[in-house]
């Protein structure tokens, strides 16, 4: 449902990207002159307050403006859908460099496998060995819940890339210390996969030199 909502009363999460100043500048230019054309995506929560899901620099564009109320898309959504929802808009900008595109994918993948457990590598074959073992019951035929898709399947969907890509993305920051991202992520080799994989391969000791 589309409605108008204070701007004042749209709280945006800690964990949301930093804006780009100039792209909020260029967009309230272009609202100024056509309007907003896609409201923002908002979930209320607690019945009083509105929690973004995408539209950031809309918002800060409204501000600029001096709005004070700003047509939003109200849905009912959990927590962890609101999450990966704004995860997905985020990967499918074209400003992201290949990190800032590894670290959203690594946090949609902890995400995914904390709501989807059984979707972890290896979880089918704990839980067989445990049914083995006698530490599980086994599930009657057909009472057996129906298994989420595998994370690269769901997220390439999601976001309209290949498996292959997710992995080798993801695969970036699972290697890369928090070190060598933060020398390497103002640097243009931010969006050098090829040299990011790279470090991420070397020995934590040495990422850092390497970084620099």
């Amino acid at each position: 449902m589309v409605q108008s909502i204070l701007v004042a009363e749209v709280v945006v999460g800690a964990h949301r990207r930093s804006v780009n100043a100039e792209r909020v500048r260029e967009l309230a230019a272009s609202i100024q002159e056509v309007g907003l054309l896609s409201p923002i995506l908002v979930r209320m929560v607690d019945d009083w307050e509105f929690h973004l899901i995408a539209g950031r620099h809309r918002i800060e564009a409204a501000k600029l403006l001096g709005w004070t109320t700003i047509a939003a898309q109200v849905v009912e959504m959990t927590a962890y859908a609101a999450r990966i929802a704004e995860i997905d808009e985020n990967l499918c900008r074209t400003e992201l460099t290949a990190l800032e595109r590894s670290e959203q994918l690594r946090e949609r993948k902890r995400l995914y496998e904390e709501e989807h457990p059984e979707t972890v590598h290896g979880a089918g074959l704990l839980a067989a060995v445990e049914r083995r073992a006698g530490r599980a019951e086994t599930p009657a035929p057909g009472e057996e819940p129906p298994r989420a898709e595998r994370f690269t399947a769901n997220t390439a969907k999601a976001i309209g890339t290949s498996e292959r890509t997710v992995q080798r993305l993801v695969g970036i920051t699972a290697g890369l210390t928090p070190e060598a991202a933060d020398v390497l992520r103002s640097t243009p080799v931010a969006d050098n996969q090829r040299a990011l994989a790279w470090v991420a391969a070397l020995q934590a000791a040495e990422q850092a030199q390497a970084a620099e």
